[in-house]
């Protein structure tokens, strides 16, 4: 039996690999790194603020309310829970509003339907600039045969096929981006089509980093010319590690539900950490320092200045250690001569016990810039700029003037804690 040099052997998968179409190879190492991804996704919860609105057919889109949900992740099963509660169920997030349109899926149905299971047809469309980062580009579709995504409506329900586009860092292989179109719709739905388009992020959930969604755009276009759109954001992803109680009575709903899988069996999952109570001021003075050459979604410290203290005692003490992450930095102005920056400040670490953290910025002190509070107008020379950023709790946004600027440790920041209450209306 004649050998084969390795050598050569490694030269002839070399050369196989040189033959092979643009982009098969890529798309093979992102489904694989996506596919670890997920195995090593633990346990999570965080905050969905979801912002919704309305059109009706002829009419302007009009907003309709704010929902604020706790969404847990486990198991490759969503649940959903009224924030702080500490319980959730099984219902469809639109169990909690009962009417209007509120959908699921953000955090991993999509992801497996197209990536993890080998039924998705995969079309590369080269590179391009997303975002200030260069990521390569595939179109993807998969039948409503081999499909999990259940639109159900008031006129009916069924299982539609889906289509659309994704963008991964072709280095990192790390998704960035992932938009899905319904495809094959049943004749039952008299939609012509949903659209969910998915931004990622790295997160620190326990200790470890991790890619979750961060926003999630999805509109419902009807037949009629009725349009619905949600925007959401999810902030404070925090890791689940004691035991809570799931409510498993789903009660049918009468509203646009936006299924993506069936719920599964009844299961054990952590339950909320203790919330800094409402209406305390918090001073704290930033340990990381910030740049705008700093990384949006980069971990950020800071410590407690001055105990906080409540009608039975200390309630948080002075040192302690509050974590978070830059949820926003990005240039404004005709000649980005501002930056509009959002920090999101998770959770407290005093002594051994971890303290959930929701809060509105209420003023920021740095020496040696000038510092505009969102909310509030600036006039310069040429123009008068209005800086509007998302109300999202526990994160405090403003914008500073300068095409560079440096947020320095020891930066002063007080911050009013606010309730977990779901403002929907």
């Amino acid at each position: 039996m004649k050998t084969i040099p390795v050598l050569l052997l490694l030269a002839a998968a070399a050369g196989a690999q040189d033959l092979l179409p643009p982009g098969v190879l890529l798309v093979s190492r992102i489904k694989n790194h996506i596919r670890q991804e997920m195995k090593r996704l633990p346990d999570c919860t965080c905050l969905q603020t979801v912002r919704r609105f309305r059109k009706p057919a002829g009419g302007t889109m009009q907003p309709l309310d704010t929902v604020r949900l706790e969404v847990l992740f486990t198991g490759h099963q969503e649940l959903y829970g009224s924030p702080g509660s500490g319980a959730f169920s099984e219902d469809p997030p639109i169990a909690f509003v009962s009417s209007g349109m509120l959908g699921d899926g953000m955090f991993g149905t999509f992801v497996k339907n197209i990536f993890i299971e080998e039924a998705a047809m995969f079309v590369y469309r080269g590179e391009e600039d997303l975002a200030d980062r260069r990521v390569a580009k595939y179109d993807f579709r998969l039948p409503s045969m081999l499909s999990e995504y259940r639109i159900s409506l008031p006129e009916g329900s069924g299982v539609a096929g889906v289509k659309g586009s994704f963008w991964a860092d072709p280095q990192s292989f790390d998704l960035v981006r992932l938009e899905v179109h319904t495809d094959d719709l049943p004749p039952a739905l008299p939609i012509e089509d949903v659209v969910n388009v998915m931004n990622y992020a790295h997160v620190d959930v326990g200790g470890q980093t991790i890619l979750l969604p961060e926003t999630q755009e999805v509109r419902m276009v009807r037949l009629n010319g009725e349009e619905s759109r949600n925007t959401v954001e999810l902030t404070h992803c925090r890791s689940f590690q004691t035991e809570s109680t799931i409510r498993t009575d789903v009660e049918a709903v009468a509203a646009a539900v936006l299924r993506t899988e069936p719920t599964g069996p009844a299961v054990k999952v952590g339950s909320a950490v203790r919330t800094v109570p409402a209406g305390f001021l918090v001073t704290v003075r930033l340990k990381t320092p910030i740049t705008e050459k700093s990384a949006v979604g980069a971990s950020i410290e800071a410590v407690v200045a001055g105990d906080v203290k409540s009608k039975s005692g200390v309630l948080i003490p002075d040192g302690a250690v509050v974590h978070g992450r830059i949820r926003r930095l990005e240039r404004s102005g005709q000649a980005g001569e501002y930056h509009v920056v959002g920090l999101e400040l998770v959770d407290i670490e005093a002594g051994d016990a971890r303290l959930r953290f929701f809060a509105e910025l209420q003023s920021l002190d740095a020496a040696g810039a000038e510092w505009i509070v969102s909310g509030q107008t600036k006039t310069t020379r040429n123009a008068t700029e209005s800086f509007w950023v998302e109300d999202l709790p526990g994160v405090g946004a403003f914008s500073v003037k300068g095409k560079t600027f440096e947020l320095a440790a020891g930066a002063k920041m007080v911050w009013k804690t606010r309730a977990l209450a779901n403002p929907a209306r």
